[in-house]
């Protein structure tokens, strides 16, 4: 994942920033995680979000487009 890129993100919970969490597999390895914080999202949303900043433990995301809100 590279900073630019637009990915769709099913979150799953929320963080204190009120930012919110998806994990994602990390090179199709089910066993390596990696935290994806998107703002302007919320549990159960799922989202269409421009990848901000890549670190090595996380990705910062930003919503674009909203595809399915939560209930």
């Amino acid at each position: 994942m590279k900073k630019g890129e637009v990915h769709e993100f099913e979150i799953e919970s929320y963080a204190f920033e009120g930012k919110g969490i998806c994990k994602i597999s990390v090179d199709g390895d089910e066993d390596r995680k990696k935290v994806v914080f998107i703002q302007g999202a919320y549990p159960g949303d799922v989202v269409k979000a421009e990848v901000r900043r890549v670190k090595r433990s996380y990705i910062e995301a930003r919503t674009v487009e909203i595809v399915k809100p939560s209930e």
